[in-house]
């Protein structure tokens, strides 16, 4: 019906739209991986596995250049074997990037339930551990799309991500487990938290320390309704409402890419994300796009500490503060030797949660 049919307004529509989530996230994605190598303020274990998510994600977005042009030529059909040879790495990288979802989330939670023992164990070995695990479902979940196009060469195809994806149903039910775990991880996570907010309440830096759990709180919200649950929504759409609705073809194609344009903009999301959270990224971010922009890119200033209840701490109190951690800086600073310092936790009360 639309092969060869030249521009379809409904085609161009879908196609545009999950190009503009790709170009952004190829370059958002590429700019936190560039910023976390650069910045020797950036060494936890948390930056690291979002550095990993973004470089997967990258891979996972440059997919989807193969839909744009066959919408945008009029084709609108290209064989499956063909989309497969330009989209196996996005295949690759969306399955990977899905397990460093469930990898963050779980380094997360070890480091608040047990972190004695998440001391001794984060490091150069734990974080490489996970950077192979991640990669294994992603490699496996490729291999079967590349069976499928091996045995059906011809099967046609608009070169949107999910046509390739579709007929191997195993990943739609791997990313419906990860989501899940990663959402309990999360809640707990964010449990834990209230719980330490409560214990603050009668301790002298109680303001502080209530502020850094608030946006923490506010941070896993972020995670769970943006990452996370664009990812969640999405394999809920294609596992469950097109087989309640009963559509055709056609219409659940398009339910199939608007999923997938919810994947994207979930998949652009990670450095927009850390910006408004993190006080550190937001440092970092503001000075590489201040050397590039110059005057175009003000930096934004440091806003006071606030309670959980958005009051705003005395000035004394914040002297205090800022004393204390200025003391904290300089201390590290003197003392650890930058070529022989090894990945280390970050501590309970951070702020790059993700």
């Amino acid at each position: 019906m639309y092969r060869d049919r030249g521009l379809t307004p409904g085609l161009v529509i879908m196609a545009f739209l999950i190009a503009c989530c790709a170009i952004s996230g190829n370059i958002m994605n590429a700019f936190l991986v560039y910023i976390t190598a650069r910045n020797k303020s950036l060494r936890g274990s948390t930056n690291y596995l979002l550095a990993q998510h973004s470089f997967c994600e990258f891979f996972h977005q440059t997919g989807h250049y193969i839909f744009l042009y066959t919408i945008f030529s009029g084709k609108n059909f290209i064989s499956y074997a063909t989309s497969t040879a330009f989209q196996i790495q996005s295949i690759l990288g969306y399955n990977s990037a899905v397990f460093t979802m469930f990898e963050t989330a779980t380094d997360r939670l070890l480091c608040v339930l047990t972190p004695t023992l998440y001391s001794q164990i984060v490091g150069p070995v734990y974080l490489g551990t996970f950077s192979i695990l991640s990669f294994i479902p992603g490699a496996v979940l490729a291999f079967l799309v590349l069976l499928y196009a091996i045995e059906n060469p011809s099967e046609p195809v608009t070169g949107q991500l999910s046509d390739i994806c579709t007929p191997v149903q195993l990943i739609y039910n791997y990313n419906l487990v990860m989501c899940v775990l990663c959402i309990i991880s999360y809640v707990i996570i964010g449990a834990i938290v209230v719980k330490k907010v409560k214990e603050n309440q009668n301790k002298r830096n109680a303001n502080y320390l209530n502020q850094r759990n608030a946006k923490l709180l506010r941070s896993l919200s972020a995670i769970i309704i943006i990452m996370v649950g664009s990812y969640f929504l999405n394999t809920l759409i294609r596992k469950f409402v097109s087989d309640i609705l009963h559509l055709g073809p056609i219409y659940l194609w398009y339910v199939n890419v608007a999923g997938g344009v919810l994947v994207n903009i979930g998949a652009a999301s990670n450095t927009p994300i850390l910006y408004a959270s993190s006080s550190e990224y937001r440092r970092v971010i503001d000075n590489e796009l201040h050397s590039i922009f110059g005057s175009y890119w003000k930096i934004s200033a440091p806003k006071p500490p606030k309670n959980l209840f958005a009051t705003t701490a005395s000035p004394n109190e914040n002297q205090k503060i800022f004393n204390r951690i200025n003391a904290k800086i300089n201390a590290v600073s003197s003392s650890t030797d930058p070529k022989t310092a090894r990945v280390h936790p970050t501590p309970i009360n951070f702020l790059p949660i993700i």
